[in-house]
C-alpha cells in the first residue's frame, strides 16, 4: 500500500457515513436467539479487473490482476443464510491496448493501477447440506492510490482524477470444507462498479485512451479460513 498516514485516515473519514450505516443495518440484523453463529476469519485472493466503457477509436483494454486481502466478520441470521462484513485491501486496474497500422495485434500500451480500503457487505446463502454457498451485496470503496504507467515509464499519479469513492455490486458462488477448525471457504466473485471511477470532466486531464466516464468489472478468486466464535452449527 502506498498512501501515507495522513492519506489512510482520510480514507477512514471518507468511508465513516457508508459503515455507519452498513453497521446499523447489521446490528438490525443480528440474531437475537442462542442459535446465531458468530464467525471471525481471514480471506484473500486474486482478481482480474478492466474497465468498461465506449472507447476511443484504436483502444481497447484488457483484463489486469490484483490481490486482495481482508477480514471475515459473519452472523448466522436464518437458517442456512449469514450476514458478512469484510473489510479489506483491493487492488484493481486495467491494460490499455492500441491498434497500430501494419502491426496484427494490438500491443499493450499502458497500465492503470487502483488501490482501495473495501467494505464489502454480503448475503450469504448456503445449500442444504452446507457445502456450497451463495453471496450477492456491495462493496463501499476508498480509492486510497491510483496510478497510470506508460510502457516502461515510472507511474504517474492520477488519484486526483477519479474519483474518491467506488461502490459495487458483488455475486458469488462457492464451496466450504468442513474437517474440523478453521472452516475452508473458497469462492468466486463478479463485481461491478455501479457509478463512474473516472468523471467525463477529468478524462483530458488523465489521458484520451480511457473511455468516457468509465466503470470498472471483474473477477476475484477468494481463500479464506472461518473460525466458528460460537452460535449455532452453521
Amino acid at each position: 500500500m502506498t498512501g501515507s498516514p495522513r492519506r489512510l485516515a482520510a480514507g477512514m473519514a471518507a468511508l465513516r457515513v457508508p459503515v455507519t450505516g452498513l453497521l446499523l443495518m447489521t446490528l438490525l440484523a443480528l440474531p437475537t436467539g442462542a442459535d446465531g453463529q458468530i464467525v471471525l476469519g481471514v480471506q484473500g485472493g486474486l482478481g482480474s479487473f478492466k474497465v468498461k466503457g465506449d472507447a476511443p477509436a484504436r483502444f481497447g483494454y484488457s483484463g489486469a490482476w490484483g490481490g486482495n486481502a481482508g477480514l471475515v466478520l459473519q452472523w448466522t441470521v436464518a437458517e442456512d443464510v449469514a450476514l458478512s462484513i469484510q473489510p479489506s485491501w483491493t487492488r484493481k486496474g486495467t491494460g490499455v491496448t492500441v491498434e497500430v497500422k501494419g502491426v496484427q495485434e494490438p500491443v499493450d500500451s499502458m497500465k492503470l493501477k487502483l488501490t482501495y480500503l473495501s467494505l464489502p457487505v454480503l448475503v450469504k446463502v448456503a445449500t442444504r447440506s452446507g457445502r456450497g454457498f451463495v453471496t450477492a451485496g456491495v462493496d463501499v470503496g476508498y480509492l486510497e492510490a491510483a496510478s497510470l504507467t506508460v510502457g516502461d515509464a515510472p507511474g504517474i499519479d492520477v488519484e486526483a482524477n477519479l474519483e474518491t469513492t467506488d461502490v459495487s455490486a458483488l455475486f458469488g458462488v462457492g464451496g466450504t470444507i468442513r474437517g474440523g477448525s478453521p472452516t475452508i471457504t473458497f469462492e468466486a466473485r463478479y463485481n461491478q462498479s455501479i457509478f463512474r471511477v473516472l468523471p467525463p470532466s477529468a478524462l483530458g486531464q488523465v489521458t484520451s485512451a480511457l473511455p468516457e466516464g468509465f466503470r470498472s468489472s471483474g473477477f476475484q478468486l477468494i481463500l479464506g479460513a472461518l473460525f466458528p466464535l460460537g452460535g449455532g452449527d452453521r
